[in-house]
Protein backbone atom coordinates (compact mmCIF):
# COMPACT_ATOMS: atom_id res chain seq x y z
CA UNK A 1 0.00 0.00 0.00
CA UNK A 2 1.41 3.37 -1.01
CA UNK A 3 1.56 5.86 1.79
CA UNK A 4 0.80 9.55 1.64
CA UNK A 5 3.66 11.87 2.46
CA UNK A 6 2.99 15.42 3.64
CA UNK A 7 5.62 18.01 2.81
CA UNK A 8 6.21 21.53 4.01
CA UNK A 9 8.14 24.43 2.55
CA UNK A 10 11.30 23.55 4.44
CA UNK A 11 11.47 20.13 2.80
CA UNK A 12 10.81 21.51 -0.68
CA UNK A 13 13.42 24.25 -0.31
CA UNK A 14 16.02 21.83 1.05
CA UNK A 15 15.33 19.36 -1.76
CA UNK A 16 15.61 21.94 -4.51
CA UNK A 17 18.53 23.96 -3.14
CA UNK A 18 21.88 22.19 -3.05
CA UNK A 19 23.17 25.04 -0.89
CA UNK A 20 20.61 24.32 1.83
CA UNK A 21 22.14 22.72 4.93
CA UNK A 22 19.42 20.05 4.89
CA UNK A 23 19.70 19.18 1.19
CA UNK A 24 21.27 15.73 1.71
CA UNK A 25 18.60 14.82 4.23
CA UNK A 26 15.79 15.98 1.91
CA UNK A 27 17.28 14.09 -1.04
CA UNK A 28 17.40 10.91 1.07
CA UNK A 29 13.81 11.38 2.26
CA UNK A 30 12.73 11.98 -1.35
CA UNK A 31 14.44 8.81 -2.54
CA UNK A 32 12.83 6.82 0.29
CA UNK A 33 9.32 8.20 -0.35
CA UNK A 34 8.04 8.20 -3.90
CA UNK A 35 5.91 11.09 -5.10
CA UNK A 36 3.30 12.36 -5.19
CA UNK A 37 3.85 14.33 -2.02
CA UNK A 38 0.87 16.19 -0.58
CA UNK A 39 0.80 19.77 0.62
CA UNK A 40 -1.31 22.94 0.44
CA UNK A 41 -1.20 26.16 -1.53
CA UNK A 42 0.18 28.07 1.45
CA UNK A 43 3.24 25.81 1.53
CA UNK A 44 3.73 26.22 -2.22
CA UNK A 45 3.56 29.99 -1.92
CA UNK A 46 6.08 30.00 0.93
CA UNK A 47 8.42 27.64 -0.93
CA UNK A 48 8.27 29.76 -4.10
CA UNK A 49 9.10 32.84 -2.06
CA UNK A 50 12.01 31.19 -0.25
CA UNK A 51 13.43 29.62 -3.41
CA UNK A 52 13.31 32.85 -5.37
CA UNK A 53 13.74 33.07 -9.11
CA UNK A 54 16.64 30.59 -9.13
CA UNK A 55 14.72 27.78 -7.44
CA UNK A 56 11.16 28.41 -8.57
CA UNK A 57 11.57 26.64 -11.95
CA UNK A 58 12.44 23.39 -10.15
CA UNK A 59 9.33 23.65 -7.97
CA UNK A 60 7.20 24.48 -11.00
CA UNK A 61 8.54 21.39 -12.76
CA UNK A 62 7.61 19.26 -9.75
CA UNK A 63 4.10 20.69 -9.82
CA UNK A 64 3.69 20.09 -13.55
CA UNK A 65 4.71 16.45 -13.26
CA UNK A 66 2.45 16.08 -10.21
CA UNK A 67 5.30 15.13 -7.87
CA UNK A 68 3.81 17.65 -5.44
CA UNK A 69 0.04 18.05 -5.25
CA UNK A 70 -2.11 20.42 -3.22
CA UNK A 71 -4.65 18.32 -1.35
CA UNK A 72 -6.19 21.00 0.80
CA UNK A 73 -9.22 23.22 0.31
CA UNK A 74 -9.46 26.15 2.72
CA UNK A 75 -13.19 26.59 2.10
CA UNK A 76 -13.74 23.07 3.43
CA UNK A 77 -11.43 23.58 6.41
CA UNK A 78 -11.57 27.24 7.44
CA UNK A 79 -12.93 26.51 10.93
CA UNK A 80 -10.30 23.86 11.56
CA UNK A 81 -7.49 26.14 10.37
CA UNK A 82 -8.69 28.98 12.61
CA UNK A 83 -8.98 26.63 15.59
CA UNK A 84 -5.54 25.13 14.95
CA UNK A 85 -3.90 28.53 14.66
CA UNK A 86 -5.68 29.70 17.83
CA UNK A 87 -4.57 26.58 19.72
CA UNK A 88 -0.92 27.23 18.82
CA UNK A 89 -1.03 31.04 18.96
CA UNK A 90 1.87 31.09 21.44
CA UNK A 91 4.11 29.27 18.95
CA UNK A 92 5.28 30.92 15.76
CA UNK A 93 2.85 29.53 13.21
CA UNK A 94 1.79 30.56 9.75
CA UNK A 95 -1.10 29.53 7.56
CA UNK A 96 1.36 27.33 5.66
CA UNK A 97 2.26 25.59 8.93
CA UNK A 98 -1.36 24.85 9.81
CA UNK A 99 -2.65 23.39 6.56
CA UNK A 100 -0.44 20.31 6.12
CA UNK A 101 -1.13 19.25 9.70
CA UNK A 102 -4.84 19.28 8.94
CA UNK A 103 -4.26 16.93 6.00
CA UNK A 104 -3.48 14.23 8.54
CA UNK A 105 -7.14 14.02 9.54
Amino acid sequence: MARSVLVDAGFLVALLSRRDSHHKWAAQVASDNSPPWHTCEGVLSEAHHLLGERGAPGLNAMLLRRAVVARFNLDDNVEAVAAFMQKYASVPMSFADACPDLLLD
